[in-house]
């Protein structure tokens, strides 16, 4: 361990923090901020589960940003997926099935196809998502907590990246519910609600589902439907048992079933001179766009990036369920709690990979898993609660209960994926196993001033059986046992192992002002490319972890002077990466020279340690309420990331993920919006007028650009119809219409063109909500 280093950051932290304080106490002079904030006040109070007690989000020393139920309704977030366009810093990375999706935040991520564990990981009721299957649709949601930077030493798995928290709403001892209907643009159509039931003296059941339905808004003028629809049910069942103050047990179930065409991906350009394609004739002829990528191209733009015009039939059929269960015993000088988590997760979908009308690349995936995880923890309090402790231990093991592949029909110039030598099945048959053990110690030394410390050890294991077959539309191997059994298949574990920590300190200034620092160090575990690697790419046959120091500093400010308040906080980090983990990815077949398809790597990717870096910023959020009809909030990222030393090997250097450019890590983001309550009575009805503006910069998927894009919501609600809990809302998103590209497929060399999907059109539509008991 380096301790003169992490002094030095301790001590820029310190200084850091003092000039923060300074300005905080320049902010909030002569503000008249009363220590009882009013009524209007507190409503804009958050509590979020940070640090895994329950905190005003003023005083938790982390950069987090949290929405309430009411606030994710009134943003018309239907699943965590919407979550970019409220929280600058964050993108949401998927490809082709909204269950393989995750989440970059500060320029950390994990690409969706290939080895690896993800660098930002998504909670649903405190147990972690495997990366297929993270993304919830957002009904009956009590909150959504996005935490940035390194985490573990608190709860959970350790990442490099930050956190995705999502709390479902939790069984309660009334009777109370909500209904809530929706209609609009392509025929969408979608019901939800929920009913919670006191069933006896501390026992009370809540009920939720959700049914959505849509068109698609990317017309397919090929053989698949229109991308982009809408076709899924969901529901949660929560049993709260809790027979008395001092002992709870809440177990939730969760089910989501889509069938959908999948995302329409269109081809958006290419790779230039070093496009593969144009090394095959039967994709570069020249004369017409069913035999030329150009050529097609062309014909994209001329259509349109909503139309797609696709070779094979498109779908994706997700089925998706789990089980969470807690329970707290709360002996007086310490709280026992235990979280137990199931997840099963089934996955088959297939697209028209490229985006084009030909056999250039198409794929096929296969994902059957289940995964367990227990995570036991003691918290507790000393000298009066000065000193605030907790310690716990995790465990999560991951394997598959069917196939865990992906197929893919490249450079078909036959049309025929079965007899095609460049199509095959990559059969990877991943488990996953980690234990970790953890504590954490927050202690006052003054009033005010706080220190903060915690640790973390954590052994993984990453386990794989691995071989490609064929034909392309054939059957995938069903077992790891199956596979074992077929011929020339690769099985190979390895372990990782190693120590993590957070140190900081922070200081309640006055009641408006709270000032931290914080240093971290971060660990994402390695793992095993597959299959077999043969020719040039047999030193790659594995990667190693990732590591990452980090440091953040901020300053958390609220104020009041008569009407008017307010609130703005500002985090500033770094974050110093070594054995940075890099995804190779669109290898051409035979990249290694062997002439043999067996051993080509699977997903034409591979993942290797490619050096160091360096990811620092800024992030800001407020909130200003001049007058108390009128509530303007704001939020902007700005993100420098580099690599400091390039240690990739030359083989890959015009390969996407081989180039000195920082992937996924726009320079800046910012978001605004705002919100106006009419002084008068529209037909008995309260009237407020919302709207809200997300900005993106471009940034790079591999070696395609994303450009920078904008979107415009807004929407009308009418609340308290005639007195009730009736309320109804016109909405408009993408106002403008804004065409956008939104998750990347194809951004490398091979086959050469870049395929995306795009963000939604326009789209306008009527919610109408009914909440009824409490």
């Amino acid at each position: 361990m380096q301790y003169p280093k992490i002094a030095k950051l301790m001590m820029a932290g310190v200084a850091g923090m003092t000039l923060l304080t300074q300005a905080g106490e320049a902010l909030a002079q002569d503000s008249g901020a009363a220590d009882d904030r009013n009524a209007a006040a507190a409503d804009m109070d958050i509590v979020v589960t940070a640090r895994r007690r329950e905190e005003n989000i003023q005083t938790v020393p982390v950069a987090v940003t949290a929405f309430g139920s009411e606030a994710l309704v009134q943003k018309n977030i239907q699943a965590t997926t919407d979550l970019q366009r409220i929280v600058p810093g964050v993108i949401f990375v998927g490809a082709g099935s909204a269950a393989n999706t995750t989440f970059s935040i500060r320029g950390q991520g994990k690409d969706v196809a290939g080895p690896g564990l993800p660098s930002v990981i998504s909670y649903f009721n405190e147990v972690p998502l495997p990366s297929w299957g993270a993304v919830l649709p957002a009904f009956d949601v009590a909150s959504v907590q996005v935490l940035k930077g390194p985490q573990g030493t608190l709860f959970g798995r350790n990442t490099t990246g930050g956190a995705v928290l999502v709390y479902s709403k939790p069984a309660v001892d009334k009777f109370e519910g909500y209904v809530q209907g929706t209609a609009g643009d392509y025929f969408w159509h979608s019901l939800q609600g929920a009913i919670n039931l006191p069933i006896a003296d501390g026992i009370a059941l809540r009920v939720a589902g959700d049914f959505q339905k849509r068109d698609g808004y990317q017309k397919d003028i090929g053989v698949a439907g229109d991308g982009s629809n809408l076709n899924s049910r969901a529901f949660r069942v929560t049993l709260k048992i809790e027979p008395s103050p001092t002992f709870s047990n809440v177990t939730v179930f969760d089910y989501y079933w889509q069938h959908t065409n999948g995302d329409g991906y269109v081809s958006v350009g290419d790779a230039g001179p070093n496009a593969a394609y144009r090394f095959f004739p039967a994709f570069n002829c020249g004369v017409s766009a069913a035999c030329d990528v150009d050529l097609a191209n062309a014909e994209q733009r001329r259509l349109g990036f909503h139309v797609t015009n696709s070779n094979i039939p498109g779908y994706d059929r997700t089925r998706l369920w789990g089980i969470s269960n807690t329970t707290t015993l709360d002996l007086g000088a310490v709280t026992i709690k235990n979280i137990f988590g199931y997840r099963d997760t089934k996955v088959d979908q297939q697209f028209s990979t490229d985006g084009l009308p030909l056999f250039l690349l198409d794929t096929r995936g296969f994902r059957y898993d289940r995964q367990i995880s227990n995570e036991l923890q003691f918290i507790g309090d000393l000298m009066d609660g000065k000193l605030q402790w907790l310690v716990g231990g995790f465990f999560l093991d991951l394997k598959p209960t069917g196939p865990d592949a992906f197929a893919i029909d490249a450079f078909d110039a036959a049309g025929d994926p079965d007899s095609n030598p460049f199509g095959q099945i990559s059969n990877n048959l991943f488990k996953d196993r980690s234990y970790a053990l953890f504590g954490n110690l927050n202690f006052e030394i003054m009033d005010g001033l706080r220190l903060n410390a915690g640790y973390r050890h954590t052994w993984d294991k990453e386990s794989v059986c691995a071989v490609n077959t064929r034909p392309f539309f054939g059957d995938p191997i069903q077992s790891t046992s199956e596979c074992e059994a077929t011929a020339g298949s690769f099985s190979d574990s390895v372990k990782f192992k190693a120590s993590t920590y957070t140190l900081g300190a922070d200081y309640q200034v006055s009641s408006d002002i709270f000032t931290y620092v914080t240093v971290r160090r971060g660990y994402r575990a390695g793992g095993i490319n597959t299959p077999r690697l043969a020719g040039t790419l047999t030193p790659f046959q594995y990667f190693g972890p990732q590591k990452v120091n980090d440091v953040e500093i901020g300053l958390k400010t609220q104020w009041e002077k008569g009407e008017m308040r307010g609130r703005l906080n500002v985090a500033a980090f770094r974050g110093i990466f070594s054995h940075l983990q890099r995804q190779i990815a669109g290898l051409p077949p035979d990249f290694d020279g062997d002439g043999d398809p067996a051993t080509d790597p699977a997903n034409t990717s591979l993942n290797i340690n490619g050096g160091k870096a360096k990811v620092q910023g800024v992030e800001v959020d407020g909130i200003l309420q001049p007058v108390e009809p009128l509530i303007l909030s704001f939020g902007a990222s700005y993100l420098d990331a580099k690599y400091t030393s390039l240690e990739t090997p030359p083989v890959f250097a015009a390969q996407a993920g081989g180039s000195a450019i920082y992937e996924r890590a726009p320079k800046w983001s910012y978001t605004l919006s705002g919100s106006y309550r009419l002084p008068v009575d529209a037909a008995g009805a309260d009237v407020t007028l919302r709207s809200d503006y997300y900005w993106i910069g471009s940034y790079f998927a591999g070696i395609a650009k994303v450009p920078s894009y904008g979107v415009l919501n807004g929407s009308v609600e009418f609340s308290n119809i005639g007195n009730t809990a009736l309320s109804a809302t016109l909405f408009v998103t993408n106002i403008l219409d804004k065409v956008y590209l939104r998750n990347s497929n194809l951004i490398g060399t091979s086959p050469g063109n870049f395929s995306f999907s795009t963000g939604e059109p326009r789209i306008y539509g009527l919610r109408v909500r009914y909440d009824f008991g409490g």
